[in-house]
């Protein structure tokens, strides 16, 4: 994220797609500790990041005080892809860096995550707003993190959501993703 802020010389909005905020503090780091649970709030000031923007958060900390004072990203609830776009359709037409975390999608779609966490985001939603982001944003970089790969299926839902993404897809539809997979 920071090579592409610094090399393109673009502002983007960093978008993640996680159950976890990924703040971290609360575990005892510094500000300057990095870890896969602190890295968000190293990019909450870094420069040439417009705004930093969770979508699918459903594992709040239990050491909310910690973060009373820091900048924080925003987070939008995932109740359906329709409400997230209605949320996110203010960045339309600008630069994004997606990075994907698949604990953000319900532990019954995919297995071989991290951290998994009930209640998460069905790929076919997920999809819908992956590709509304593709064909409305400029989409500068994308990352997949935290998959455990033991399960080929697994991993191929997050590839073909990931590939969708930067690319796009001509044969991967919501309509196959739901029906034929899940």
């Amino acid at each position: 994220v920071q090579a592409i802020a610094i090399s393109s010389r673009k502002t983007f909005a960093y978008l993640y797609f996680d159950a976890h905020l990924d703040l971290g503090w609360h575990w005892g780091a510094t500000a300057s500790s990095l870890t896969n649970g602190s890295f968000v709030s190293r990019l909450l000031n870094r420069d040439g990041i417009t705004q930093v923007i969770n979508i699918g958060a459903r594992s709040a900390s239990r050491y909310e005080p910690q973060y009373h004072s820091l900048r924080s990203p925003r987070v939008v609830p995932f109740r359906d892809a329709a409400s997230v776009i209605k949320h996110i359709e203010g960045i339309s037409g600008s630069n994004v860096y997606v990075s994907l975390d698949p604990d953000v999608i319900d532990p019954g779609y995919i297995r071989d995550v991290s951290t998994p966490e009930p209640f998460g985001i069905r790929p076919g939603d997920l999809l819908t707003v992956l590709r509304w982001i593709r064909e409305h944003c400029c989409v500068v970089g994308a990352d997949l993190s935290e998959l455990r790969p033991n399960d080929s299926l697994s991993v191929e839902l997050a590839l073909r959501l990931l590939g969708e993404t930067a690319i796009g897809s001509a044969d991967l539809t919501t309509e196959s993703v739901d029906a034929e997979h899940y």
